[in-house]
């Protein structure tokens, strides 16, 4: 069970905190958090992945992770860390009051815009594009634009350096606003498999999820830490396993890795459910922080455990 932020409001999460959940993963005594950054902005770099190969998916994983195959992925740029309400913010601004707009190719037909005006509109948006290809035909999603998300008003999440929660949509809109897209399942895998092509988890030290007694990530259960709290993986990236799970542009099918396609795949044509990546602090399941663990949800729900970072095509 996931915290939508459409139904749960600060006073249902307390309860949901004291309510005693169950951790089934592996157990570990935890020290005390890091001390967030608090102060301006932290930067979001783009760090480079060059061209190369890794070993996707885990034998010793999920049945959605095997075959273990070696997929070549093109050079691509992913940011440092999760967008954050601070930078979201920035973006929302310069959208306001401009039209929702989504380019949507129905099956083998010439690709339409469907624009809405209206909040109904931006809420309901998945389900104006499967009724627009009338859900008997394939269809696919190459840009969605202006979608402006409404943000959480709960103060334990939305603070400028912590990552923005967001649907698929908005995530897509945000990162195309900034000139960038939602990383594909395998450039995400990629980065999180580290220098070595094949880390168990994206920290800093890729075999384990502790090291002398200090957390490498947070999967806390007490809610999502300010971004690059903890220490970077091999790449440089912050917080690829842990805080917030993060949206990729595939989606999701749980036998997409037996395909025979080995380089730069995109995942099928269309599913009901958007991929997710990474794990978060709510459910603190250390088998689902590896790089390989592949999560799903409907791409319109929004919940205090999800938010993305932007991929870009790289040199």
């Amino acid at each position: 069970m996931r915290v939508p932020i459409i139904t749960c409001g600060a006073a249902a999460l307390e309860a949901l905190f004291l309510s005693g959940y169950n951790k089934k993963a592996e157990q570990t005594p935890k020290k005390d958090e890091p001390t967030p950054k608090q102060d301006e902005p932290f930067p979001n770099d783009w760090i480079s992945i060059p061209a190369g190969s890794f070993k996707r998916g885990d034998e010793n994983g999920e049945k959605d992770e095997k075959p273990v195959k070696d997929i070549y992925v093109s050079a691509f740029e992913l940011q440092k860390h999760e967008v954050t309400y601070g930078e979201y913010r920035g973006v929302l601004a310069k959208q306001k009051g401009k039209p929702f707009e989504a380019v949507v190719q129905c099956g083998d037909e010439p690709a339409v815009t469907i624009s809405k005006s209206s909040r109904k509109g931006f809420f309901f948006a998945y389900d104006g594009i499967k009724n627009a290809c009338k859900d008997d035909k394939s269809f696919t999603i190459s840009s969605v634009k202006n979608f402006p998300e409404e943000q959480t008003d709960n103060n334990q999440f939305n603070g400028d350096n912590q990552p923005a929660l967001v649907n698929w949509f908005g995530a897509q809109s945000y990162c195309e606003a900034i000139g960038g897209r939602l990383p594909t399942e395998a450039e995400w895998e990629r980065a999180a498999k580290g220098k070595s092509g094949n880390d168990k988890y994206p920290t800093s030290h890729p075999d384990t999820l502790v090291k002398d007694g200090e957390y490498l990530a947070n999967y806390s259960w007490k809610g999502s830490a300010n971004v690059c709290s903890y220490p970077e993986s091999s790449y440089g990236f912050c917080d690829l396993a842990g805080n917030v799970w993060e949206w990729v542009a595939d989606w999701y099918q749980a036998e997409a890795y037996t395909s025979s396609e080995t380089k730069d795949p995109k995942g099928p044509v269309n599913a009901s459910n958007k991929g997710l990546r990474g794990e978060s602090w709510y459910f603190g399941y250390a088998g689902h922080l590896r790089a390989a663990f592949r999560g799903r949800d409907l791409p319109d729900v929004r919940y205090y455990d999800v938010g993305f970072r932007c991929a870009r095509q790289g040199s």
